[in-house]
């Protein structure tokens, strides 16, 4: 299966060995529930001798066992349903195919020029930033979902993303809230040795973050373009951003790229 994007423990809950354990969960729930049941409505009767002593054990603790399938249950419920076997390949598929159309002529890292798929979620969190004294409370994020190439793929970036656009993080809280998508270039380079705390502030500002998590996080990115990613029933569901170190890149293009996988991407995230 293809390897999904995000902080190592969330793609961990993603990932198979996690639904491995939620569907024996279900099984061993459902065992201990016939079984229990299946013992309470026998009597000692009809017991097989030699298993009488079993039976009996078995039917003094019926509740207890009943209490561990309840258990079982609730650990099946909470851990999250991942995606399904051919949605991450597709998906990161599609994410390397914009990858390389757009930078394919340049001999550089891939690294360099992501692919990067949000999604929109509902989670209540409080992030620090640099100065660890302001903190980033918010209910609705965008966390990263899947991303092209084979590295930086774990990755903890976050950008609150609430229902008013004008708080919303980033590019990608950005084009969360427009139907067009949105375009930065020819941002300051932050690696430079002349880098200095305007170029911060300006990086800060055309981006749309506090000038803390550019302190933080330290981006090297220099121009980005975000779209706004909706579901099959057109719902909004997500935002896919294209970053590179390039002060500039053919948006055209970008743009293109976007609108051919469209229909494409609209079914497979209904499975991530």
């Amino acid at each position: 299966m293809g390897e999904l994007a995000g902080p190592p423990f969330e793609r961990w809950l993603r990932g198979s060995s996690v639904q491995w354990i939620r569907k024996a969960a279900h099984i061993v729930s459902g065992v201990i529930v016939a079984a229990s049941g299946a013992v309470l409505a026998t009597t000692p009767d009809n017991v097989w001798d030699p298993l009488e002593g079993t039976f009996q054990f078995w039917h003094d603790t019926a509740w207890l066992w009943l209490v561990l399938a309840a258990l079982f249950h609730m650990l099946a419920a909470v851990l999250p349903r991942g995606a399904d076997a051919v949605a991450p390949d597709a998906t990161n598929a599609i994410l390397n195919k914009i990858q390389a159309v757009l930078f394919r002529d340049l001999d550089d890292d891939e690294a360099h020029h992501r692919v990067t798929l949000f999604k929109r979620v509902r989670r209540w969190r409080v992030l620090k930033d640099a100065s660890g004294k302001r903190q980033r409370p918010g209910r609705y994020w965008l966390e990263p979902i899947a991303r092209s190439g084979r590295s930086t793929k774990d990755t903890r970036v976050r950008f609150r993303c609430p229902d008013d656009p004008s708080k919303a993080e980033g590019v990608a809280g950005r084009a969360w809230a427009r139907v067009a998508a949105v375009r930065v270039g020819d941002l300051p380079d932050l690696d430079s040795a002349s880098c200095c705390d305007d170029d911060l502030n300006r990086y800060a500002r055309d981006t749309f973050v506090p000038e803390e998590w550019v302190r933080e996080e330290n981006p090297r990115c220099r121009s980005l373009m975000g779209f706004r990613v909706d579901d099959g029933r057109s719902d909004p569901w997500g935002v896919l951003v294209i970053d590179s170190r390039l002060p500039t890149f053919n948006t055209q293009q970008a743009q293109a790229e976007f609108r051919s996988y469209t229909p494409v991407l609209a079914q497979l995230v209904q499975s991530l």
